[in-house]
């Protein structure tokens, strides 16, 4: 128990944090068809895709680290229906079953809808986690650069 000059504290708050340290990048795609390429929520991200698509250059899964008090449970929250769009020249490309990946200091508890729940097991608080998710494209899609954003709420409890 900790004292003051008035008194005992009962509990002492921990400062959580989280940042973002690298962004999702799905690379490049040629020959717009009907497919989807999957990026995969780890470290070492993989690109794989169906229909003929091909993948070219970066595969990056997006990157979170942060720190709270070992045995603090952390809700990771995606965007609504695991879901978000990417804005470009043409329609938009799709980007759906937005993924937790665990990168450490984490034990994962499970999921439900779009919340991630787990529990903080690093002994100082550190954890990280990375973020997936599927892009769809279509056969008419225009070339060009598509871009947009998500929202990752942390809640702890």
């Amino acid at each position: 128990m900790l004292r003051t000059r008035h008194g005992p504290i009962d509990s002492v708050r921990a400062v959580q944090t989280l940042s973002k340290t690298r962004d999702l990048d799905f690379g490049q795609s040629i020959e717009p068809r009907n497919g989807r390429m999957e990026l995969t929520s780890e470290a070492d991200a993989t690109c794989t895709t169906n229909n003929g698509l091909t993948h070219l250059g970066v595969c990056q899964s997006a990157a979170f680290e942060g720190s709270a008090s070992q045995g603090f449970q952390l809700r990771i929250r995606v965007p609504a229906n695991r879901r978000f769009n990417l804005t470009g020249p043409g329609q938009d490309l799709r980007v759906r079953r937005v993924d937790v990946g665990d990168a450490g200091g984490l034990q994962f508890l499970g999921r439900t809808g779009r919340n991630y729940d787990y529990i903080v097991t690093d002994a100082n608080g550190d954890y990280a986690f990375h973020i997936g998710a599927r892009l769809l494209f279509r056969n008419t899609q225009a070339p060009g650069v598509y871009s947009g954003t998500f929202t990752i709420e942390a809640e702890f409890q």
